[in-house]
């Protein structure tokens, strides 16, 4: 039988550029997991299984995994956790941070559970956190930080339970522009910052963020395993102190030039 790689969060953004990603340079199969899908193109569909759900409901994953051929590769894309459905109270966190916290993860580790039988003899499992499970952004919740760290966690675990034949890796990215238009791009003010934050000077695509997946998932980097790798355009190699002088600077200067 082929190999198959389940994309959970196949649907749009990142995960959708995964799953073309790999019907473009394999002849493997895919099954694609979401709540949500972007319309395929016509040649494509030949080759996705496609499950249209919400991956932390009541789901009978043994079930679904059996109807299909060994398992290449497992990617799984979290959701940002529902954390922006519930307003967050004055230390950051809401009403609903267990579920947030809980569900997303749990779905993983029952989706790893029921794989295990239909990895092949070497797999791979990628996982996509964000730079934001060991770093701080105060704008958003405490729920959607505890959710990614632990994520990293999960997968660390999971690089020795299920060694030696799979190896289990994180991706975390940092800013990400949905398209050309994202204010990313487009805003004068946001895109300078971006430039002064980050050494790359550019937030990356959604088919860059895939196409590193495709990489650990491929198993092109050999046996790596338990790692999380941050693809952030070297912003943490930067004074933070010193960037918000020079920003400032940049700004005000750009402000008087205005008046």
């Amino acid at each position: 039988m082929d190999n198959s790689h389940l994309v959970v969060g196949g649907g749009t953004g990142i995960g959708r550029a995964l799953v073309k990603k790999i019907l473009q340079v394999t002849s493997d199969r895919v099954i694609a997991i979401d709540r949500i899908f972007e319309e395929f193109d016509s040649h494509e569909t030949d080759r996705i299984d496609v499950y249209e759900f919400d991956i932390d409901q009541e789901v009978n994953w043994s079930d679904l995994l059996s109807r299909h051929a060994k398992l290449a590769s497992l990617s799984f894309l979290v959701p940002s956790c529902r954390s922006r459905d519930t307003a967050a109270n004055e230390l950051g966190f809401t009403s609903n941070f267990v579920k947030n916290v809980g569900n997303i993860n749990f779905s993983l580790l029952q989706i790893l559970q029921a794989a295990r039988p239909y990895f092949s003899e070497k797999s791979y499992v990628v996982i996509v956190s964000s730079v934001l499970g060991s770093s701080v952004a105060a704008n958003l919740s405490l729920d959607y930080h505890a959710a990614k760290s632990i994520l990293e966690s999960i997968a660390k675990y999971m690089a020795v339970k299920l060694a030696p034949t799979v190896c289990v890796n994180v991706l975390a990215p940092g800013l990400i522009a949905r398209n050309e238009s994202s204010a990313l791009i487009t805003d004068q003010v946001t895109s300078l910052m971006v430039r002064l934050a980050i050494p790359l000077q550019r937030p990356y695509s959604q088919e860059e963020i895939a196409a590193a997946m495709w990489v650990l998932a491929s198993g092109q980097l050999g046996c790596i395993t338990g790692q999380v790798i941050h693809m952030d355009g070297g912003a943490p190699l930067q004074e933070s102190l010193y960037l918000l002088s020079r920003a400032t600077s940049v700004i005000d200067d750009i402000r008087v030039k205005n008046i």
